[in-house]
């Protein structure tokens, strides 16, 4: 059965406000997979390293465009979808 022919269980995690650090994400996630979540929706809003004209929009402390590339590189170890 391929994903289009599967109900999606998704976690919605807003990132703006008091977002966790990256090593937590280690985690997280795979106790979102084991709870039925086969996907995870991650809204980065001003925690996105926003660059060129879009810089001003993320926060002092936004994640790095590497700590991005690895949550979803662990998310994708635990759930088959990420949005």
């Amino acid at each position: 059965m391929d994903l289009s022919q599967k109900m999606l269980r998704v976690v919605h995690l807003d990132l703006k406000g008091a977002p966790p650090r990256m090593h937590l994400f280690k985690t997280l996630f795979p106790l979102i997979a084991a709870a039925g979540a086969n996907a995870i929706l991650l809204e980065y809003e001003d925690m996105f390293p926003y660059e060129g004209i879009l810089k001003n929009a993320s926060a002092k402390n936004a994640y790095s465009r590497e700590e991005v590339r690895c949550c979803d590189r662990i998310a994708l170890c635990s759930v088959t979808l990420l949005i």
